[in-house]
């Protein structure tokens, strides 16, 4: 590589943010598991956060229900 790129590319480590900051701003995820089981852990996430909207669509209150009650017009 040449010098400038190499100072190039030294400057951008010397400005990177720490992972600390990159947990922070979301970046990345602040687990204690093992990297390998990160993503199962966010694909179970995922899931149960799907399986309670389902839930909570399925049990919502038809238009007529919400006329009866007043709230829909």
């Amino acid at each position: 590589m040449k010098d400038k790129e190499i100072n190039k590319l030294e400057g951008f480590i010397n400005v990177r943010p720490s992972k600390e900051e990159l947990v922070k701003r979301n970046i990345l995820k602040d687990s204690q598991i093992a990297p390998s089981l990160l993503s199962k852990q966010m694909e179970l996430e995922r899931h149960q956060l799907e399986d309670n909207l389902d839930h909570a669509v399925s049990h919502r209150p038809t238009a007529e229900e919400l006329q009866a009650r007043g709230i829909l017009k």
